[in-house]
C-alpha cells in the first residue's frame, strides 16, 4: 500500500504543480477573466472532446464492452446513491432552498473532466492502460445526470436566476463532450478507425487537456478568497462528503463485494476527485449560493492533494 500511495502522491503532486502555475499566472495578470474564461471554452468545447474520441480508438473486444457497460451502470448507481445521501447531510434548519442546492451539487458531482482525466492518465500504470477508455463514458454518465438532476435541485429556489427551461436543458446535455462520447462510442462499437491524418490532430489536441485543465483550475482557485474558505464553516460539511465520505463508501462496497477490476477500479479514483467546477457555475446562473459553492470548489481541491492519495491506494488494496 505504501509504494502505491508514493506513486500516487507523486502524480498528484505534478498535478498541483500544474496548478501553482496557473495560480501564479493568475497572479501577474497574465491569465486574467477573460483569458481564464477562454481557456476552459476551449478546455471544454474542443480537447475534452478531442480526449474521448482518442481513447476509445482502441480496439474492439468483448472485455472492453463488458467494461463499458460495468463502468457506465456502477457509475449511475454510485450518483444516485449520492444523491439520496445528499439530501438529509445538507438539510439544516432555515437554510435556503438555493445554499442547500448549491451545497448538494458539490457533494454529488466530482470534478471528472478537469481532474479526473488528468488523474487517470497519471495513473494508468495503477488502474490499467483502459482508464481514460472507463473514464470518458464516465463523462458522458455524470454529465446526464449533472444536466438534469443537477439543474432540477435548483427549480425550487427563491433567489432568482435563470430558470432552465427543457430545451435549454437538451441544450447543454448534448455539449461537444457529450457529443465526443456519441461519436467515440459509436465508432468504438462499429470497430472503425480513424485515418491517420484525423487521428493524430485529434491525438494531439486530446493531449493539451492536463496541463490546460490544471492551469485553469489555478486560475478559478486565484479568483476565490482564500482566507473566507478556511474560515467559513458552511464550507467543510461539504468538503468531507465530497473527498472522504462518499468515496469511503464506495471503497467499503468495492473491498466487501471483492470488486476490484479496472472499471470498478477507475469509478472510484473518478468518485474521490474534488467537487466540480460546475457546481460554482450553475449556483451562479440559476440563482444559488455561488460564493458557497466557489469555496467548496477551492477547498475540495486543495484538500484532494491528501484525500485522492489515500482514498487510491486504499482501493489499489482491494
Amino acid at each position: 500500500m505504501l509504494s502505491v500511495f508514493l506513486t500516487v502522491t507523486e502524480q498528484v503532486a505534478v498535478l498541483f504543480i500544474l496548478i501553482a502555475v496557473g495560480f501564479a499566472l493568475s497572479c501577474v495578470g497574465v491569465i486574467n477573466d477573460a483569458v481564464r474564461s477562454g481557456m476552459t471554452v476551449i478546455l471544454l468545447d474542443v480537447v475534452t472532446p478531442c480526449v474521448i474520441v482518442s481513447e476509445m480508438q482502441t480496439q474492439r473486444t468483448g472485455d472492453r464492452m463488458t467494461g463499458l457497460l460495468i463502468t457506465a451502470g456502477v457509475f449511475a448507481a454510485c450518483l444516485a446513491v449520492f444523491i439520496l445521501l445528499s439530501k438529509p447531510l445538507a438539510a439544516r434548519k432555515g437554510r435556503p432552498v438555493s445554499t442547500e442546492a448549491s451545497a448538494r451539487i458539490c457533494m454529488i458531482y466530482s470534478n471528472c473532466g478537469f481532474m479526473g482525466l488528468p488523474l487517470l492518465a497519471a495513473l494508468s500504470d495503477v488502474v490499467g492502460s483502459d482508464a481514460l477508455f472507463y473514464g470518458s463514458v464516465i463523462i458522458g454518465v455524470n454529465n446526464l445526470f449533472l444536466f438534469t438532476q443537477g439543474i432540477a435541485m435548483f427549480g425550487k429556489s427563491s433567489s432568482g436566476g435563470e430558470k432552465p427551461g427543457v430545451s435549454r436543458r437538451l441544450a447543454m446535455l448534448f455539449s461537444p463532450a457529450v457529443a465526443g462520447i456519441f461519436v467515440g462510442i459509436l465508432l468504438f462499437s462499429l470497430g472503425i478507425e480513424l485515418p491517420e491524418v484525423i487521428s493524430r490532430p485529434v491525438e494531439y489536441i486530446g493531449s493539451m487537456n492536463t496541463p490546460l485543465a490544471m492551469l485553469v483550475i489555478g486560475a478559478i482557485i486565484k479568483s476565490c478568497d482564500l482566507r473566507r474558505i478556511f474560515t467559513d464553516r458552511r464550507i467543510f460539511l461539504p468538503v468531507f462528503v465530497r473527498n472522504l465520505l462518499f468515496p469511503g463508501l464506495f471503497l467499503g462496497v468495492a473491498a466487501l463485494f471483492n470488486l476490484n477490476f479496472a472499471p470498478v477500479l477507475v469509478c472510484l479514483i473518478i468518485a474521490a476527485c474534488p467537487t466540480a467546477g460546475n457546481g460554482a457555475v450553475f449556483s451562479e446562473r440559476y440563482g444559488g449560493d455561488s460564493v458557497l459553492a466557489s469555496g467548496i470548489f477551492s477547498l475540495s481541491t486543495l484538500f484532494s492533494a491528501v484525500s485522492v492519495p489515500l482514498i487510491t491506494a486504499a482501493a489499489a488494496m482491494i
